[in-house]
């Protein structure tokens, strides 16, 4: 929730994102989760 230019959690996304997609979404899906 904050406007920080965090690293984003890898380590959670790609845990979804492998399932979902793939690691390629792994960046897009980080500026959602961070939204």
């Amino acid at each position: 929730m904050d406007s920080t230019p965090l690293p984003c959690q890898t380590e959670t996304v790609v845990s979804i994102d492998s399932k979902a997609s793939g690691v390629t979404r792994k960046q897009r899906q980080c500026s959602k989760s961070i939204s």
